[in-house]
């Protein structure tokens, strides 16, 4: 089992390092259906992560590509997802990507994200400013934590309870908070560090 990350899905080939093209994510995903694997949404996940053999696929940040190319191709297959939105740059374009990689792209508006809810998507959370968590004190990090969920919670009414840590960070104090702010899962990077007992679901 495992998590499939992406983040932006054109139609075609890009030369963004962060880019997975929709007909290379295709091959992928139709040779996993083949060889017997079950894709899940995070609702099914437990406190371990998926089950063995199933797999999760999200989408960090929120990119306009997600919701034009992404979403029918993984309806067309049947494929459950999530996207964890970084709610401060609703509508705006990308501020990080490297340069000279290609036009910086727009993230997903509010109604976008409204409309991925109503089909099924499940929205999570990725903060307000895509600033390293750990890097954070106590109250700006409360803050990026509580904010991104009530303004999620908003446009997809329904609960958001799923985060992924920008940058991949997560430590011990970060995992605290998050489950302070009522957040069920967390996912960082495949560096993130195992947490002890009852933080291990905020450190997948």
């Amino acid at each position: 089992s495992f998590v499939l990350s992406l983040h932006h899905t054109p139609a075609r080939w890009s030369f963004s390092a962060t880019a997975t093209p929709i007909p290379c994510l295709r091959r992928i995903l139709e040779r996993l259906l083949a060889d017997g694997y079950r894709f899940v949404d995070l609702a099914e996940c437990g406190p371990a992560g998926p089950k063995a053999g199933s797999i999760v696929v999200t989408v960090d940040d929120g990119y306009e590509s997600n919701a034009r190319h992404l979403a029918p191709f993984l309806r067309e297959l049947g494929i459950p997802w999530t996207v964890f939105v970084l709610a401060g740059a609703m509508g705006r374009a990308n501020a990080w990507d490297l340069p000279l990689a290609g036009a910086r792209e727009r993230h997903l508006t509010e109604d976008e994200i409204a409309r991925l809810g109503e089909e099924g998507v499940t929205i999570g959370a990725h903060g307000m400013t895509h600033r390293d968590f750990r890097l954070l004190g106590d109250a700006a990090l409360d803050q990026e934590l509580r904010r991104s969920r009530e303004v999620l919670e908003r446009l997809a009414k329904r609960p958001v309870d799923t985060l992924a840590y920008p940058r991949g960070g997560v430590d011990e104090r970060v995992a605290r908070r998050a489950r302070g702010a009522g957040f069920r899962l967390g996912f960082g990077s495949a560096r993130a560090p195992e947490l002890p007992g009852d933080l291990g679901p905020l450190s997948l």
